[in-house]
């Protein structure tokens, strides 16, 4: 879509973009019996922009206020931005603007350091903040009951944030851990190096946002300080506030917490340095511990504030979007060169970074470069079809309309827009605009930018055998480095108990009955169908699930299913893949197959078509043998690359263990063996087998005229024959073996799991109670393991649970982080003392109860904001046989339940014992793996 897209910079969101496609006029030969295929395309139409539910005032200190009133949700998303970010660091503030962030919910001159997270906790509140090159920023999202707490605790920071060097001690040792992490991170390691080799060294780009471990060395509190009083001023800072709220509320709550904020630094922006239109090309090889390489292409590109943004997402859209775009049809589908190909952009205020990552099949390299040579010469000298144009504009509009059904998703984006423009509309706009985008703006966009004798590559490669020692070496020594940043920031006092949340009322309760489907039906040849519909944006969302889905998800067998599912697009009777994939874009459809089912998302006035499209892929597939081949062999290259991640192999590893002999137990050499012998007849008995109406469920929730849609279901799903609907019949679970095992790969951290099968699926009586205990204990900010990484430092990423993944057949038991090898030890006695301490020492209080049952709230609430969460849901609900009234039953046993009963199951389930231990990471035999 054309909102700001963000680089992410993990190698899942560079390595799997699952949107959609574009290319020729399809030819209409073969298709008579296809009633559907000639239906005019739906012209892009402009969206409505709410101006009457978005207000902005600009106080007299310059800040700015921007309230985007939205009832659909009972939640408020509050959250300050600042067009401050690591741009603005001279040479010794290098990584200060992400220190900020991660201290300055650390407490003011009136908040102790517990409090913040205590305050966001105990109104079940999600608390969380950002840094770029460009901006910084920090949220609330909370039931709109309880938003109004959050507006004084921003303005309270943005004065009084104390950064206190006992908090600073702390904290470093996280940011350490979180440096460590991103190295780790090879596609965003490179990201950063192409970047230090586009942006002169003068130029502010030129360096990580994150910063260097030196930069920590000589640190104190006092320089942090001054930094944020120096640039954090309000005249640089914006509130948003989106969601369930009065407006005229809203603003006079802001007004009266920030207009009398003085400004106290005059900071203005210097004009950067300039970044020369004909670069210095770079091609730069990085040797890691990988499997198989990743190559990087990259460009600089207009900046955000030349306002080219159209046209970079456009073509970004056109080259390198999903299966349907110009790189993926030639690398992957045509030529076999690639198994995968994603364009997307580090977008900046001034100077943007557009990068093509693909995952080349081994020694297919310079294939690769000139196939993407030759493209953008096409590009460039004959430009883009009017129906590339018309896709582009459809898909937009429903990535919008997905988009601003989530605050948290759509403000991140606003923030960009309304910094680059000044204009609060502009968003809405820039949908609109695309009504106007013509080829020639696309392809002097391309010349002017985009001209392969301009690119600049990256490489990834895998560190040849040789040089592993040395490797080995850099790392140790990396860790001294670490040892004596740390040295120098010792924390010496105990963590600061909560004070000023004691005077603090009760949440807000707050009445919330979870929605439920307006009509089920059952299809007469055994298709359950589940509508609810919803006017609040103009699309519809689709599910057709699999019954057996989380069977299929977890098992070595769902890998097969997945390949039958994939093969659908390949090529139906009288269409190829192309041309399915064209139609789906060219109506404005978003779509998936995989081992679960398959997910629609169209525009409201192109779903019938769209349904009759589907209903033909999946009735009509002809299963060619060289689409198996090509499928098969990208399958083995994902798994191959999958031995490069850490996480991966450890729960694959605590997976093998906790279901040993079953279904669900496999690892990577098992699923290698199993896809290689694989064939095209295994994967046409799977779909014979699976791919029937009464193994499947259809959820449908959207803008939709109710009697329409249960015609047009039964029009078009009623004639679909298959085999009848046997559940799997699963062994019995073995009895839990406990195993420690280490497994070398040469890394900066080391991923550590605790973990056995859990006793609990979904019908059991404490699996609600336990999603208590989670909260408490695991997975949210504030959680007990939280704490524990306030206290110590020791990791900037972990979490756990009890029955997790548990549906009707069981999940798992597990405590997780991620560490330095320094570190280890002691965190891995403090980790099984936090289980152990529930059923002793530190009971769980009416407080951590209290707080738990409002992030459930929370929890749920969010659960129902999207069209395609409800569907889900629903789905989840059906096939589980729990009933559509489950959560409404669940609010009414949380809300029962006493801190006693909570105690009880806590002191039943957190156990240290039939835990096995995995370790990834520089630890065991270099030759473990």
């Amino acid at each position: 879509m054309f909102l700001r897209n963000k680089l992410v910079f993990t190698t899942t969101v560079f390595l799997i973009l699952l949107t959609v496609l574009i290319f020729k006029s399809v030819s209409c030969h073969r298709k008579e019996n296809l009633n559907y295929w000639h239906t005019k395309t739906q012209r892009s139409t402009p969206i409505n922009i709410p101006t009457d539910k978005i207000t902005k005032v600009v106080l007299e200190n310059g800040m700015t206020i921007l309230v985007f009133e939205n009832k659909a949700i009972p939640k408020v998303l509050v959250q300050i931005a600042y067009d401050i970010g690591s741009a603005v660091e001279q040479p010794n503030e290098r990584g200060l603007a992400h220190l900020i962030e991660h201290m300055i919910f650390k407490g003011t001159d009136k908040l102790s350091e517990g409090d913040i997270d205590g305050i966001a906790r105990k109104y079940g509140a999600t608390l969380n903040a950002f840094t770029s090159k460009d901006v910084t920023s920090y949220y609330f999202e909370v039931n709109s009951n309880n938003w109004k707490f959050f507006v004084p605790i921003l303005a309270d920071c943005m004065v009084n944030a104390r950064f206190d060097s006992q908090h600073l001690a702390s904290e470093l040792k996280t940011v350490i851990s979180e440096l460590k992490m991103y190295q780790d991170d090879y596609v965003r390691l490179g990201v950063d190096i192409a970047e230090a080799q586009i942006f002169p060294s003068n130029h502010p780009y030129h360096f990580p946002i994150i910063g260097f471990k030196d930069s920590l060395l000589n640190l104190n509190s006092e320089n942090l300080k001054k930094f944020y009083k120096k640039y954090y001023q309000p005249n640089h800072a914006t509130l948003f506030i989106m969601g369930d709220v009065d407006t005229k509320e809203a603003i006079a709550l802001a007004k009266a917490n920030f207009e009398n904020i003085k400004v106290t630094s005059s900071y203005l922006q210097d004009a950067l340095p300039f970044v020369p239109q004909i670069p210095t090309i770079t091609n730069t090889t990085i040797f890691k511990q990988v499997e198989k390489p990743i190559i990087g292409y990259y460009f600089t590109v207009p900046g955000l504030k030349e306002k080219q943004y159209l046209e970079q997402q456009a073509l970004e859209f056109i080259l390198g979007s999903g299966d349907g775009s110009r790189l993926y049809r030639k690398l992957v589908d045509e030529e076999k060169i690639a198994t995968s190909v994603s364009v997307a952009s580090d977008v900046l205020m001034n100077t943007s970074v557009l990068f093509i990552f693909i995952e080349p099949i081994s020694g297919k390299e310079e294939q690769c470069k000139k196939l993407v040579t030759s493209e953008l010469n096409k590009l460039i000298q004959k430009g883009v079809s009017d129906e590339e144009l018309e896709k582009v504009r459809n898909v937009t509009r429903l990535a919008f309309f997905e988009t601003i059904q989530n605050p948290g998703h759509f403000v991140s984006e606003w923030i960009y827009s309304y910094f680059a423009t000044g204009d609060e509309l502009n968003i809405f706009k820039d949908i609109n605009n695309l009504l106007n985008l013509k080829s020639q703006n696309l392809q002097d966009y391309a010349a002017n930018y985009l001209a392969p004798d301009s690119m600049s590559e990256i490489k990834i490669n895998p560190l040849p055998k040789h040089l592993e020692d040395k490797a080995l070496l850099d790392s140790q020594k990396e860790d001294n480095l670490d040892l004596a940043i740390l040295g120098k920031h010792n924390r010496t006092t105990t963590l600061e108990e909560a004070r000023f949340i004691k005077n603090m009322p009760p949440a807000n309760p707050l009445e919330f009955q979870y929605p439920k489907p307006d009509k089920t039906f059952t299809l007469e040849n055994g298709l359950k169908v589940i509508l609810l519909q919803k006017k609040q944006w103009p699309f519809v969302a689709l599910n057709l699930k699999f019954k057996d889905a989380s069977y299929f998800a977890a098992a070595k067998e769902g890998t097969a299913l997945g390949l039958a599912m994939d093969m659908l697009i390949e090529e139906s009777s009288n269409l190829s893949k192309k041309e399915i994939v064209d139609f789906f874009e060219r109506n404005g459809a978003a779509y998936s197959f995989d081992e679960t089912g398959v997910s629609v998302n169209t525009l409201k006035e192109t779903y019938p078509q769209i349904f009759k499209h589907l209903m033909h892929v999946i009735e009509n597939p002809t299963f060619p043998s060289k689409s198996f081949d090509k499928l098969k062999t990208n399958l083995l290259e994902d798994f191959a690359r999958n031995q490069d991640d850490p996480k991966y192999i450890a729960s694959r590893i605590s997976r093998k263990i906790a279901y040993k002999n079953h279904p669900f137990g496999w690892d990577l050499k098992e699923m290698e063996k199993y896809l290689k012998d694989l064939s095209l007849k295994n994967i046409k008995t799977f779909y014979s087998q699976h791919v029937s109406p009464s193994h499947l469920i259809l959820t449908i929730v959207g803008d939709f005229d109710s009697a329409e849609m249960e015609n047009n279901i039964k029009n078009t799903f009623g004639n679909w024959k298959g085999d009848k609907y046997q559940e799997p019949q699963m062994p019995k679970y073995s009895p839990i073996d406990v195993e420690n095992v280490d497994h070398f790969m040469l890394r900066n951290q080391i991923v550590l799991i605790f973990g056995r099968r859990s006793d609990v699926d979904v019908y059991n009586d404490d699996y609600i109670p336990l999603q208590l205990v989670n909260l408490i204990c695991f997975s949210s900010l504030g959680s007990r393991l939280y704490q524990l990484r306030e206290e110590t430092g020791w990791f900037y990423r972990a979490s756990g649970g009890i029955a997790s993944g548990s549906n009707k057949y069981l999940g798992v038991d597990f405590i997780y982080a991620i560490l330095s090898l320094d570190t280890l030890e002691k965190a891995e006695d403090s980790m099984l003392n936090l289980i152990k301490s529930i059923s002793n020492s530190k009971k769980i209080t009416q407080d951590e109860l209290e707080v738990a049952k409002q992030l459930y709230l929370k929890g749920l609430i969010d659960s129902s904001a999207t069209y395609n969460n409800l569907a889900t849901k629903f789905y989840v609900l059906d096939s589980l046989n729990l009933g559509f009234d489950y959560y409404d039953k669940v609010l009414k046993r949380i809300n029962s339940i006493t801190v006693d009963e909570i105690n009880t199951i806590a002191s039943k389930y957190l156990k240290t014992e039939n835990l096995s231990r995995i370790r990834v990471g520089r630890i065991g035999k270099k030759d473990s793996k």
